[in-house]
């Protein structure tokens, strides 16, 4: 997969985003950055 958003220099980065968090890869490194628990909203 190649994508490009056109913005110089950018970075080379890839995330992926979760119901549980976001995944990022960048440079041969991997960090998971876990979701906060979502308050239920009462009306």
């Amino acid at each position: 997969m190649i994508t490009a958003s056109g913005e110089n220099p950018g970075v080379n980065r890839l995330d992926i985003w979760g119901t549980k968090g976001r995944l990022s890869v960048e440079d041969a490194q991997r960090e998971f950055f876990k979701k906060q628990q979502e308050k239920e909203a009462r009306l």
